[in-house]
């Protein structure tokens, strides 16, 4: 952590954010699927508009 000069307080928020949105990102990626082709959700996620 000295190396990036970042507290340990700091990597322990970005460890907790990172979780977050995965736990929140699952979720409704299952719900997606329910609903939409597991290709056609990977198109839409890959394209760029």
């Amino acid at each position: 952590m000295d190396e990036f000069s970042v507290s340990s307080g700091t990597v322990q928020w970005m460890v907790v954010g990172y979780m977050l949105a995965v736990g929140v990102a699952l979720p409704c990626v299952g719900f997606l699927l329910k609903w939409v082709k597991a290709k056609t959700l990977v198109m839409a996620a890959s394209t760029d508009r």
